[in-house]
């Protein structure tokens, strides 16, 4: 007697299952990430965006699809990013449940002074930050098409529904003003006074209050070579956290220090380029180092010794500078980076090429300059342009 119709099939539990699926993926970008900061701070932003769409595909698409935990690959249809697309743009990021807060408990922790109440929390996740999402899970959808797990999903026409799906009014690069008065950061840190530090432990000092002394004036030389550097640059941020001492090391030797010197980074991509350092970041440099007086190869230290500093305290540093110096809300290491890209696009007299500016900054393509930063072009630079190319009919004709 044959029993093989009793067998039940085992396809479906030989199927993968989506969570398993991302984990992977995640772990095969830090994998690849390699030695290049930019590709590891991908993998690690794209870890955050997926665990928001984990979220999505318990809380909204499994229900859409009827399918109970642990979903399997399967579940993913052509709809899914335009499904997506409409829940981040209508869903509040980490709102609390009315249950969460009683008037009971808003009574007893109100303020005796009468203080305003803290905002309400977003309505919905902000079009950037949308934007970063849907291409996160792009790459996720991408990647297992690629491995064959998802063999009948067809990611082109999952892009086209996006496509065509998203609201007529939606919104394009959202372009942050950049405060013209950014260097105000810059000459702040340079003009914050230095710690005294010649007072010793032998000369009614302690020796914990010598350590903080010139713990706090490393920082201070460190703070303003990153300010420096950022401004002369527009590296980002992973890409500072990168540099070592070995990229500047002859030019610090050198008597004069030379007026600029080209320094190779490692940026998205693993890709390569050239900055240049000028010599106010030089010399900066060098008294930070100087002072730090150690021998590791790290060129800008954070608060554990032998480690570089994290993506995290230069923002602060910046932050904290803006702040101090009455510089816009806005204001970022990133901003440093426009503020380069505008000067270049826009000098009236001799404006760099888009090519150029794209190398400066390591975008993979000049189309990704031309989005960003086209729209900042100044007419008159334009129109300046214009008027040297053009030339009178009759001129034209040989």
């Amino acid at each position: 007697m044959n029993h093989q119709n009793d067998t039940p099939p085992t396809e479906p539990a030989d199927e993968p299952k989506l969570f398993d699926l991302l984990d992977h993926f995640i772990a095969h970008l830090k994998l690849t990430a390699g030695n290049s900061p930019s590709a590891a701070n991908t993998a690690r932003s794209y870890g955050a965006a997926l665990a928001v769409f984990k979220k999505f595909v318990r809380n909204a698409y499994s229900r859409k699809r009827g399918m109970k935990a642990p979903y399997p690959v399967s579940i993913l249809d052509n709809d899914v990013l335009l499904a997506y697309y409409d829940w981040l743009t209508s869903t509040a990021p980490g709102r609390k449940k009315a249950a969460d807060v009683s008037p009971a408990a808003d009574a007893a922790d109100a303020p005796d002074d009468f203080s305003p109440p803290p905002p309400p929390p977003p309505r919905h996740y902000a079009h950037a930050t949308v934007q970063h999402y849907i291409a996160a899970a792009k790459r996720f959808l991408s990647w297992a098409v690629a491995q064959s797990y998802l063999e009948q999903f067809d990611l082109g026409k999952t892009e086209v529904r996006l496509k065509d799906g998203r609201s007529p009014a939606r919104k394009a690069y959202p372009h942050r003003k950049i405060d013209p008065n950014l260097a105000a950061i810059v000459v702040y840190y340079d003009r914050l006074p230095l710690p005294d530090d010649r007072v010793k432990s032998g000369d009614g000092g302690s020796n914990l209050a010598s350590w903080q002394v010139r713990r706090r004036k490393i920082a201070l030389l460190r703070n303003r070579a990153i300010m420096h550097v950022l401004y002369d640059t527009g590296l980002r941020v992973s890409e500072l956290t990168a540099l070592t001492r070995d990229e500047i090391d002859r030019a610090l030797k050198s008597t004069p220090i030379p007026e600029d010197v080209a320094v190779e980074v490692t940026g998205k991509g693993g890709r390569r380029r050239v900055v240049w350092l000028t010599r106010d970041s030089l010399v900066r440099i060098k008294e930070y180092l100087e002072y730090r007086n150690d021998p590791s190869n790290i060129l800008f230290v954070g608060s554990k010794k032998g480690v570089a500093i994290s993506r995290q305290m230069v923002w602060k540093i910046v932050k904290d500078g803006a702040k101090a110096a009455g510089v816009g809300d806005f204001t970022g290491p990133h901003a440093f980076r426009h503020w380069l890209a505008r000067q270049l696009f826009n000098d009236e007299d001799d404006p760099v090429p888009i090519e150029d500016v794209q190398a400066l900054l390591g975008h993979a393509s000049p189309n990704t300059t031309r989005t960003i930063y086209a729209p900042h072009t100044s007419k008159s630079r334009l129109h300046k342009a214009l008027k040297r190319a053009r030339k009178r009919p009759e001129d034209t004709i040989e």
